[in-house]
């Protein structure tokens, strides 16, 4: 992995956390503002995310950002930007020279929490997967798949809730 891609691992760090506290505040100002709460928390970590690689100098936005010869896409993406996301990273290996491309995404377990009405509707790690195995042995393209989850603890007031009602009131 390059020297870049090790960073934009690193800056992915606590992102759940601030995320979901960000989240839980909004939730209790909107609440007691007589205001529906947000449903799901992938808004809030996308602009973590942005916030962070822009800090760290990597150039881009929305979840989609380059340093030097390394390329990251971070997809809360629907699943049909699934192929186009496979292009752009061997379009940018092919014709930019990129070293390395990172596409990371959510397990399905994990989108369930972020998302949960469209968490099966979003391109996740599990079909990412998929797809470059029937690709194999077609070409070697420097392409790093991985997955996000929750990597921090949450307070346990953020935790009730990020974890509590909204899951269960979206499976009814």
């Amino acid at each position: 992995m390059t020297d870049e891609s090790i960073e934009a691992i690193a800056l992915l760090s606590g992102v759940w956390r601030d995320a979901c506290n960000s989240f839980a505040a909004t939730c209790e100002m909107r609440l007691a503002n007589g205001q529906k709460p947000p449903k799901g928390i992938q808004q809030f970590i996308n602009d973590e995310i942005d916030e962070r690689f822009l800090a760290a100098g990597w150039e881009g936005r929305d979840s989609k950002f380059r340093m030097k010869d390394t390329w990251v896409l971070i997809s809360f993406r629907h699943q049909m930007s699934l192929a186009s996301d496979l292009y752009n990273s061997l379009l940018l290996w092919k014709k930019e020279g990129i070293k390395q491309a990172l596409l990371l995404a959510g397990t399905l377990d994990f989108l369930r929490v972020v998302t949960p009405l469209d968490a099966t509707s979003l391109t996740s790690f599990e079909r990412y997967t998929t797809a470059i195995a029937q690709m194999n042995g077609a070409f070697n393209p420097p392409l790093v798949i991985g997955a996000l989850e929750a990597d921090s603890k949450l307070d346990s007031a953020v935790a009730k809730i990020v974890l509590g009602d909204r899951l269960h009131k979206s499976r009814t």
